[in-house]
């Protein structure tokens, strides 16, 4: 990226916000450029020297979101507890609180990079791996999390976390498309109740063999 003045930087990230907050609500092919820079009320040529194309925008709007929702991660005491176990919680409710967006024309947004796998994933091969990059480090901070709370007692040395840590994520995603389809955060923290059971019984088989 290049280097930029205070005011390029707050530029680019209002155009950030602005192409979040749409892909969100009506999805990559339905916001046009120019109704983001409309919503953004910057100039085309403001649009263009921060981002070539729409594509680029996208990669860029994952990779913001990504470090949006590591930020608010950190600056959660709930994660900076020393039950490992109490870390990870604390890190799919946070998952589930940046899915939902009350009052506003979506309420249930889902999660934006499993929104941007459905749509792009067969038409955009740069965005297809960037979801897998993200969605990768996702699972990896999962089983380190999981792995940390063997070491710690909290689950039982034959606790798979690899697996425990694809299972956690796809139940996520999952309760995360289909409160998307309803437009009510009924099924996520069902998940996430459920899966702190399963932590705090120690489960030895999170997934089948």
């Amino acid at each position: 990226m290049k280097r930029q003045s205070h005011k390029a930087q707050e530029t680019r990230e209002k155009i950030l916000r602005t192409a979040t907050e749409l892909f969100y609500v009506n999805g990559y092919h339905a916001t046009g450029v120019d109704r983001i820079i409309s919503v953004s009320e910057v100039s085309k040529g403001n649009f263009f020297y921060h981002f070539a194309n729409k594509e680029e925008l996208a990669l860029a709007v994952l990779e913001w979101h990504r470090e949006q929702a590591e930020k608010e991660l950190d600056s959660l005491p709930e994660f900076h507890a020393p039950s490992p176990r109490d870390r990870l919680l604390a890190m799919l409710r946070m998952m589930a609180r940046r899915s939902a967006n009350y009052g506003d024309e979506c309420d249930v947004r889902g999660c934006i990079f499993g929104n941007f796998a459905m749509e792009m994933s067969v038409e955009s091969e740069a965005v297809r791996l960037k979801v897998v990059e993200i969605l990768g480090a996702r699972r990896r901070t999962l089983r380190q999390l999981l792995e940390e709370s063997v070491r710690k007692g909290e689950l039982p040395r034959a606790f798979d976390c690899d697996r425990g840590a694809g299972m956690i994520l796809s139940l996520m995603q999952g309760a995360m498309v289909l409160d998307k389809a309803s437009q009510e955060p009924r099924e996520i923290y069902g998940v996430i109740a459920h899966i702190e059971a399963m932590l705090q019984r120690g489960a030895t088989a999170p997934v089948p063999p």
